[in-house]
This record gives structure tokens, C-alpha cells and sequence, in this order.
């Protein structure tokens, strides 16, 4: 594939979109940013970012734009040379800016009249760019529409990775391959295997849960992982997604990233899901076999927010099996697109059955 000069906005966002996921990942990784300051420099701003392990990050960035008080007008620092980006201040004008200015991380620094600074990260402070982290994390973000051939052509041409085509995939010389037709990183394992390879299992867990402690309170505590069920015994608890405005987001955990980026299980690197689409895919038990947690809850952390919290103790062991707790797990409905018999099988191996 080769890559031709762009001819519009949607073409320049395309050509940074999966450098920047993997910049923007890999600063995620250093937590959870609790304070932002910009300390003016003579062509940008030191960012100084502060996350929730009470580090502080120190950053160089360069001023690439101006945003007016209005928020309507875009005006660049450097007049680039593609006159079809406009002037109109919208995401894809930002994820452009990053584009042009070396796929950093970018921020809207307020000044005291109300417009904004546009300033872009250095990128070569982060990080040297890990191949297959980026291609999963930016094809799991990726808008249906955008254009996959170009964005992972550009992916290859900025970070000088050799790359090839056959069959209707891409080979990345360190071994990444991307399907064009599914849009996704190839891999042996898929979100529905994972969700079946749990199902049942899970499901006799909740049976049993819900019919020994009807309606039970529980208390989590984020601090200490614990959950206190009816007041009578305490589990080990791990949020494992939070559920707001009708969308859910994943609660990052390192042995869940580790296992989505191993096997490319796209779905749990997603920002955002429907929170309709989790509940018809199986969300609440796909990640109860990774983390060894079977039985879940459902807690509110305040008035917006409910979290899936996914328990372990001794009182949450399931008895020996029988005939009729059989039965009735195998009555329950699968999820959209996963396997019934996949899931017999993984249900009667963890079953010893």
C-alpha cells in the first residue's frame, strides 16, 4: 500500500490516529491525572501533570494553535499547507493539529481572556512506540468509517514499520497482523470464546449467590477490594467496569489489559460501550475466568454511578454439582454470538464434571 498525499480533514485525522492511540495509551499508563498545570515557555508550555499516585510527570509541548474565546474559530500558529482543514475548532481539527505536529498528546490551555492555546506533547518524551499496543488499542477505538487501509498505511510510513499485503491482511514486520475485512488484530481467541468459555460457570455462581442470599446488602470498599455481603462475611471485590449515562467503561486492571493485548481481545481495550451492547455480549461475566472472581454485584459509587464488582470468597463456592443446578444453568440463555457448545465443554471442565 502506498500512501497518498491527503485531500481532507477525515484523511489527515487517519494518518495520526493509530500513532496517537499509542502515545495516548502509553501515557495513560502512568495513572490516572489528577491535576493539569502549564507553565508558559517560549514556544509552548511545560505540562505538568500530577496522577493518583501522587507523582508528578514533567512534559515540553509547542503551541500549534489558538482557539477564540467563542470557541469558533481555529487559527494555526504555522499556516500548514492543506487549505481544506478549515477553521472550524472541532475534534477532528485537534486530532489533525496532532497529526501534523508529531502525534503527540494534546491540550486546550486556557488564557485569562477565554480562548485557548492549542499545544501538542513532544512525543519523543514518551515512550518508544510498542507496535502491536497501538494497533490494538487504536483498531479498538477506531470509527467504523474511517478509512483502515490509509490510517494503518500512514501507522507504518511514520514509525518506519515494513509492513505487507496478502489475502485481505496486513503483516507488520513484528509480526502484527490486521485483517481488513473484520478491521481487527488477527488472534485465536475471540471476545465471544472468552465469554463463553465463563458463561455457565458464572451463571451457577449467581444461582447460587442470589439463592443462598436473597437480596443481600453489600458494602464495597475501594480502598481495601472488600465487599461485606449482608452484613454476615466479607469477599475480596475488583471493579471491573463502571456504568454511567447509559455507557460503560472498563476499570483498568493489569492481568485484564495484559490478557487483551496477548490475545488482541479487542472489546475490553474499547473506551466506551453502549451500556445495551455489554449486556447482550455477556460484559458482566467476561472477565470472571481471567481474574478467578465468579460471582458479581452491582454498586452504586454515587448518583450517576453503578460499578460491576466481581466477588471471591470461601461462602461463594459453589457446592458439589447436581443434577438440577445442571439443568437449570444450562436453560439459561447464551449471550449474542457465543457458542453453546464451547460453552458446555469449558463449564464441565471447570466443573470436573
Amino acid at each position: 500500500m502506498f500512501l497518498t498525499a491527503p485531500l481532507s480533514l477525515s484523511d489527515v485525522v487517519a494518518d495520526g490516529f493509530l500513532t496517537q492511540a499509542g502515545f495516548d495509551d502509553a501515557l495513560k499508563q502512568r495513572g490516572t491525572v489528577t491535576k493539569t498545570e502549564f507553565n508558559p515557555r517560549l514556544d509552548g508550555y511545560e505540562v505538568v501533570l500530577t496522577t493518583d499516585d501522587n507523582k508528578t510527570h514533567v512534559f515540553s509541548s509547542h503551541t500549534v494553535a489558538y482557539i477564540d474565546q467563542g470557541r469558533t474559530t481555529w487559527k494555526w500558529k504555522d499556516e500548514p499547507q492543506f487549505r481544506f482543514l478549515g477553521t472550524w475548532p472541532s475534534d477532528d481539527m485537534i486530532k489533525a493539529a496532532r497529526t501534523l505536529a508529531g502525534n503527540g498528546p494534546c491540550f486546550l490551555v486556557p488564557q485569562p481572556d477565554g480562548s485557548f492555546d492549542v499545544a501538542v506533547l513532544d512525543a519523543d518524551q514518551l515512550p518508544k512506540l510498542h507496535v502491536h499496543t497501538a494497533l490494538c488499542v487504536g483498531l479498538a477505538n477506531m470509527p467504523a468509517t474511517m478509512e483502515l487501509e490509509r490510517a494503518l498505511t500512514a501507522f507504518g510510513a511514520t514509525n518506519n514499520i515494513g509492513m505487507t499485503t496478502a489475502d485481505d491482511k496486513v503483516t507488520f514486520d513484528e509480526g502484527t497482523v490486521v485483517d481488513l475485512a473484520t478491521r481487527r488484530v488477527v488472534s485465536s481467541l475471540t471476545f465471544a470464546n472468552v465469554v463463553a468459555d465463563a458463561f455457565y460457570f458464572s451463571t451457577e455462581h449467581q444461582m447460587y449467590f442470589e439463592g443462598r442470599y436473597p437480596g443481600a446488602p453489600v458494602m464495597f470498599n475501594p480502598v481495601t477490594n472488600s465487599v461485606i455481603v449482608a452484613d454476615s462475611f466479607a469477599a475480596h471485590g475488583l471493579i471491573v467496569g463502571r456504568i454511567k449515562d447509559g455507557v460503560w467503561q472498563w476499570e483498568h486492571n493489569a492481568s485484564l489489559r495484559k490478557f487483551a493485548l496477548d490475545y488482541a481481545i479487542l472489546e475490553f481495550l474499547r473506551d466506551r460501550t453502549p451500556v445495551a451492547e455489554a449486556a447482550a455480549r455477556g460484559f458482566d461475566c467476561a472477565t470472571k475466568r481471567i481474574l478467578k472472581h465468579w460471582t458479581h454485584v452491582f454498586v452504586r459509587l454515587d448518583d450517576d454511578t453503578t460499578a460491576l464488582v466481581i466477588m471471591d470468597a470461601h461462602q461463594l463456592r459453589l457446592p458439589p454439582a447436581s443434577p438440577e443446578a445442571t439443568l437449570a444453568v444450562m436453560a439459561t440463555p447464551l449471550p449474542e454470538g457465543v457458542d453453546k457448545q464451547r460453552a458446555k465443554i469449558s463449564y464441565h471442565q471447570l466443573r470436573n464434571s
